[in-house]
C-alpha cells in the first residue's frame, strides 16, 4: 500500500513539473528579430526619418528597414560607395541580396535625395 502512495506522490510531482515548465517556456521571449518583425515600426529612433536616404544611411537604419539584415546593409553601403551613391530607388535592386520581393517591402520607406 505504501508503494501506491509513493507512485502517486511521484505521479503528482511529475505532472507539477511538466504545468510548472510549460508555464516558464510560454513566458519565453521569441527570437528577438522575428518579435521586431512582427510588430509595425511605428517608433523610429531619434533622428531616424521615413523615407531613409539609401545614400545617407548608416548601417544600423538601414537594418531598421524590413528584410534588410547586417549583410545587406553592408552590401548597400559598399554598392553606394563604389557607384557613387544610388541614382534611384529601383537601382537598390542591383545590390546583392536584395531582390523584387525585399524592394517592394521598402521602395516606400527609401529615398535617394
Amino acid at each position: 500500500m505504501k508503494d501506491i502512495g509513493k507512485a502517486r506522490f511521484i505521479i503528482f510531482l511529475l505532472g507539477l513539473f511538466l504545468t510548472v515548465s510549460v508555464f516558464f517556456i510560454a513566458l519565453l521571449p521569441v527570437n528577438s528579430h522575428e518579435l521586431l518583425k512582427a510588430q509595425p515600426k511605428t517608433t523610429l529612433p531619434e533622428g531616424v526619418h521615413i523615407p531613409i536616404n539609401i545614400n545617407t544611411a548608416h548601417k544600423e537604419t538601414l537594418c531598421l528597414l524590413d528584410g534588410i539584415w547586417n549583410t545587406t546593409a553592408d552590401n548597400i553601403i559598399t554598392y553606394r560607395e563604389e557607384h557613387g551613391g544610388f541614382k534611384t530607388i529601383e537601382e537598390i535592386k542591383n545590390v546583392r541580396r536584395i531582390g523584387e520581393n525585399t524592394f517592394e517591402k521598402i521602395k516606400n520607406y527609401i529615398c535617394v535625395d
